[in-house]
């Protein structure tokens, strides 16, 4: 899915960031979503909601930290036969933005909530709908200024960035 996703952005000129942060990470989630859905519309609202944040964080903290951690096994070894850990190489900055960012979305749902007496609503809804929006714009804008620093390629080709 992900080289799909990957390949299919790049023939149509979008960035893999723009495709990972949207088109993939909704790939993953709708069938959470609609494991979400079925649980409200049967009077488990609490139990949609456990699902949606705990699908999530099994996602951040499965998806990411079991390869790091195998990773760290693989590649962990030098030739002397000595254990040393893998260092898995990231840029300053490039995961404490969006680490941030995501703190900041669950304050907003959980402040959101609050406010509204713990009710799903339509409007709790669009809020929550803007907010990923936001964090969209937000993690594509951050990308965008990380890659000019670095000096890589800009997110869209010119031709689209226009």
């Amino acid at each position: 899915m992900v080289e799909f996703s990957e390949r299919s952005g790049c023939l149509i000129g979008i960035d893999p960031i723009i495709m990972g942060v949207t088109i993939l990470a909704v790939g993953t989630s709708v069938p959470d979503a609609l494991a979400s859905v079925v649980a409200a519309r049967a009077g488990s609202a609490g139990m949609a909601v456990s699902n949606a944040i705990g699908s999530n964080v099994f996602d951040i903290e499965i998806g990411l930290g079991f390869p790091w951690f195998i990773a760290c096994f693989v590649y962990g070894s030098s030739e002397s036969g000595s254990w040393r850990p893998y260092k898995v190489p990231v840029q300053d900055g490039e995961l404490l933005v969006p680490v941030l960012m995501l703190f900041g979305t669950v304050v907003l749902t959980v402040g959101i909530l609050k406010l509204r007496g713990w009710i799903l609503s339509r409007f709790v809804g669009g809020f929550l709908f803007t907010v990923y929006v936001l964090f969209v714009i937000l993690q594509c804008s951050f990308k965008r200024c990380m890659r000019e620093q670095l000096g890589l390629r800009p997110l869209l080709p010119k031709h689209l960035g226009e």
